[in-house]
């Protein structure tokens, strides 16, 4: 596939023998970290590159064989971590547009499509007519769109099921209960308009049968049974005179 191109056919970075300790021991590392990738002993092939950048000549040659390593074993968050550090080492164009899309392939693989269009995009602004880096971005968006629909499906479907839900466990009431609340609402709110004209009426009763008090003086109270007194008198000589013989004559009808 060529999605994976530079990763299992990438050039291996020529090794020069240097003069000092230093240069001899990376030299050594490289060389045997090259040939258990070869092999496909990809951890023993980690472990020689990670010998060879406590070195100080070619860390950005070594980091960049340790991401390849790592990405093998799919490591991709390690391999991330030492193709960044290969991109900033690196001093020539090539050497920064194969560490940036080896990058955007493992976030490929981690499926975070984002970061993989930006890895590649990058990647072409150091080496903008390289058909790999070019095939893999249209790969990777065309990834990201089939993600954000099977995404948008899937919570659609969730959202018709969770609607469905809620639709069967209304009809699961029963509409008996249902009734027999409205029906205790209903006789509950009856009691209450009783209660409250019951005691209204309570209130009329209480006022018509209890007379209102009044503390009258002596002297008013004299005078009261003066006028009741005389009108009594009154009504007597009334019944007196229509009892004599100046009666009136009854009417004939």
């Amino acid at each position: 596939m060529k999605l994976f191109k530079k990763i299992v056919a990438f050039s291996l970075f020529l090794i020069t023998i240097a003069g000092n300790a230093q240069g001899t021991t990376w030299t050594k590392e490289m060389v045997a970290g090259n040939k258990s990738y070869k092999d496909g002993k990809y951890d023993e092939a980690s472990k020689r590159y990670e010998t060879a950048l406590t070195a100080k000549k070619g860390k950005d040659k070594a980091s960049y064989n340790l991401g390849n390593a790592e990405y093998k074993q799919e490591k991709y968050d390690a391999a991330i971590n030492h193709y960044e550090s290969a991109f900033g080492q690196s001093t020539n164009y090539a050497d920064k547009a194969n560490a940036l899309f080896n990058k955007g392939n493992a976030f490929f693989q981690k499926q975070d499509y984002d970061s993989a269009i930006k890895s590649y995009k990058d990647a072409l602004k150091y080496d903008p007519q390289d058909k790999a880096t070019i095939e893999n971005l249209a790969k990777a968006k065309l990834k990201k769109n089939m993600k954000e629909q099977e995404q948008k499906e899937k919570q659609d479907k969730k959202d018709k099921k969770d609607q469905k839900d809620q639709q069967d466990q209304e009809k699961k009431e029963d509409p008996q209960d249902q009734n027999e609340q409205n029906k205790d609402q209903e006789n509950k709110q009856d009691q209450q308009k009783q209660e409250q004209q019951n005691k209204n009426e309570g209130e009329e009763k209480e006022g018509e049968s209890q007379p209102q008090k009044q503390n009258l003086t002596r002297a008013e109270l004299d005078r009261l049974l003066k006028m009741i007194e005389n009108e009594e008198k009154n009504v007597q000589k009334k019944l007196t005179r229509f009892n004599g013989k100046n009666s009136p004559q009854s009417k004939d009808w």
